[in-house]
């Protein structure tokens, strides 16, 4: 079994969750690693009825959505509404198993 350092980590849970977002739901990817001043957005798709904030965590990070992270997340999705006037969603994707048997859950986060 690889050995994937905490890099490599992060940076193919973020792909996964991208070509699984694009191919599954149909959402187009228009921001990777976007920094606002509010927040850096690991993943920003486009969707038909507005735009979706990704954040992105592997198994060994699941517990390291702390409580500033998240009211960072939530002012950078209120400041994208109020930009666009259009629904923004946030959403925590949870990366088990990386590689071809990856599992991938997303959970909204209000």
């Amino acid at each position: 079994m690889r050995v994937w350092t905490k890099n490599e980590r992060w940076i193919l849970s973020e792909w996964l969750v991208a070509r699984d977002r694009v191919e599954r739901l149909h959402e187009e990817l228009i921001a990777h690693r976007k920094r606002s001043k509010f927040a850096e957005v690991d993943l920003l798709f486009q969707t038909r009825l507005g735009y979706t904030i990704v954040e992105v965590k592997t198994e060994s990070d699941f517990a390291l959505l702390s409580f500033s992270q998240r009211q960072r997340l939530l002012r950078a999705r209120a400041s994208l509404e109020a930009a666009s006037e259009k629904e923004v969603i946030l959403i925590l994707a949870l990366v088990r198993q990386l590689g071809p048997k990856a599992e991938i859950e997303y959970v909204e986060l209000c």
